[in-house]
């Protein structure tokens, strides 16, 4: 419920194989433009199914007791919001931000889960959230026509290692695996998939996009 709820957060999660580490300039920018709000959520990307991983994040959200909740995700951790949020029912408004997350899949995920140890190396999040289904599935309008999407175009990353990748792809994630049905706004920058997390360009935009609803 969320009745007595007073005060704002912005809550951040990171993707595949990194750690609350990876969110600290993106943090630290955001304090700067003004909001003191933000905070961290740091999850097990590899032994936990997404799941499990979203009723966590769903209590550490909870736990804040804020009367809005914002939200950005980096890769999979955008999937990871929007899966929660999906089966929150009476959440707290706010908007959400989702950075070169794959929304409609990943070829390159699908490439390494088919190699060797790729499977345990991708991890369960991956394989519920991203191989087995994709956010067109089961994102209800409602919380599409919230979310704002930021993808990059700066080819370079680990993803081109496992074959090639259809242009514009930021390394790893091909735009069109960013997109979604109904979304309130996407916007394409010319920065790689690790890079997102430390663009300048990125972070203003999704600020202002969090404001305002929209990254114009």
């Amino acid at each position: 419920m969320n009745a007595g709820r007073a005060g704002s957060a912005l809550i951040l999660a990171h993707g595949l194989w990194l750690g609350g580490w990876a969110l600290q300039r993106l943090a630290r920018r955001l304090r700067a433009a003004g909001r003191s709000d933000v905070r961290i959520f740091s999850w097990p990307t590899i032994s936990h199914g997404l799941d499990a991983n979203a009723q966590n994040l769903r209590a550490f959200a909870d736990h804040l007791e804020a009367g809005r909740i914002d939200w950005i995700g980096h890769s999979l951790g955008g999937v990871l919001i929007l899966r929660m949020l999906a089966g929150w029912a009476d959440a707290p408004p706010g908007r959400i931000v989702c950075l070169g997350s794959p929304l409609a899949g990943s070829r390159s995920a699908e490439r390494l889960a088919r190699v060797g140890p790729g499977r345990r190396l991708t991890g369960r999040s991956i394989a519920d959230g991203v191989l087995a289904t994709s956010a067109a599935e089961w994102c209800p309008p409602e919380l599409a026509a919230r979310t704002g999407v930021i993808a990059g175009t700066r080819g370079m990353g680990a993803g081109r290692l496992l074959g090639r990748l259809e242009p514009p792809h930021d390394g790893t994630v091909r735009v069109a695996e960013t997109e979604l049905p109904g979304l309130a706004d996407h916007l394409v920058l010319n920065v790689t998939h690790t890079g997102l997390l430390f663009s300048r360009a990125a972070a203003g935009a999704a600020e202002t996009f969090l404001r305002e609803g929209k990254f114009a």
